[in-house]
């Protein structure tokens, strides 16, 4: 027998008899701290999910997968990739005052307004436009994917509009506009990239269904283990275990989709299993299909259960083949448009 947390406080009835708290709800959700008292480490926690006997651990069966270096991140300030920018400069700093009178009355739209001062952007709002006395330079930016139409012309006008915005800032405040894009490019960049978020934007599910009775959670949880598998982000298990450059996840095909240590102590049982990734952030897609595949062979191994794919079909070799095809044109189609899964530009886009 394994041994559950302790219970974590006491109650007292109105006859003044002491009730034990339950440590956990096996219907409830994620705790509050009043109702924990204090939260148990992590390490603590996997182990009532893992149980006492020992495990197999066979990382061998696991392929070494070389990734490329982790994308710098994004840094603060207007994407040029995915936003129509207009800068506006003037030879003389900008004083705050003279842009807090030019901004009443136009309409940005969707748009933001960013200020260069000190080597840096700052992300300008009724709030913080006053935090500094001076700005060098201004952007405002407008996320192509939200402007409005269905349409190259109806793209081409909202651009337009939001452009004429800008000149009027710039008029207000006695600058120049130094650079914009004109309205039909930036149409034409928002359809590309509404093309681009609509075939691509989509993860690669790999699914493991219980015959009839659900698995135990408990088994699921060494199984995954075993291959290297870590309990942690979204309360989910992660290949491999290192949050910062996990490939894929398993979930489950049940309600809740997460794992609880606690529920697997207690006999929780799931109906499936589904081992996915999300194609266009993920480095290497091709390398992360085949051991997902490999990750799915051995769940099947140690718990049965059929082998399906996102839609529900049997996941013979044949369809799993064409699924990797399916991963490898959608790599193909996306590095022709310029954007490397897992690169920055994709990280922005999706």
């Amino acid at each position: 027998m394994i041994e559950l947390l302790p219970a974590l406080g006491k109650t007292e009835k109105g006859d003044g008899a002491t009730v034990t708290e339950p440590a956990h709800r096996f219907e409830g959700d994620y705790w509050t701290r009043a109702e924990w008292r204090e939260m148990p480490d992590t390490a603590r926690r996997v182990r009532l999910a893992l149980g006492v006997e020992p495990i197999a651990v066979l990382p061998h069966l696991m392929p070494a997968v070389a990734l490329p270096p982790a994308p710098k991140p994004l840094p603060l300030g207007p994407q040029p990739g995915t936003c129509l920018l207009a800068d506006i400069a003037d030879t003389q700093p900008i004083p705050h005052e003279a842009l807090v009178l030019a901004l009443r009355g136009i309409d940005l739209m969707t748009g933001t307004l960013w200020g260069f001062q000190h080597g840096g952007w700052h992300l300008l709002t009724p709030e913080t436009v006053r935090q500094r006395p001076t700005y060098q330079a201004l952007t405002l930016a407008w996320e192509l994917l939200e402007l409005p139409g269905s349409s190259l012309a109806e793209l081409a006008a909202v651009a337009a509009h939001a452009l004429r915005a800008t000149h009027t800032l710039a008029e207000r405040l006695g600058a120049a506009v130094t650079r914009e894009e004109a309205p039909v490019e930036a149409a034409r960049r928002a359809a590309s990239l509404v093309l681009l978020k609509a075939r691509f934007a989509r993860s690669v599910e790999l699914r493991l269904l219980a015959p009839g009775t659900p698995f135990p959670s408990r088994r699921a949880w060494r199984a995954a283990y075993g291959l290297g598998f870590g309990w942690g982000h979204l309360d989910l298990l992660h290949w491999p275990a290192a949050p910062q450059r996990a490939l894929f996840t398993l979930t489950s095909a049940g309600k809740p989709s997460y794992f609880l240590p606690e529920r697997a102590a207690e006999g929780e049982g799931i109906p499936g299993l589904i081992l996915s990734f999300e194609l266009p952030s993920c480095p290497a897609p091709l390398e992360t299909f085949d051991a997902m595949a490999l990750a799915l062979a051995h769940f099947r191994e140690q718990l049965g259960g059929h082998p399906t794919d996102e839609g529900g079909r049997e996941l013979d070799l044949e369809r799993l083949d064409a699924e990797r095809e399916s991963v490898a044109a959608a790599v193909t189609q996306l590095e022709a448009a310029g954007i490397t899964p897992g690169s920055r530009e994709a990280l922005e886009l999706f």
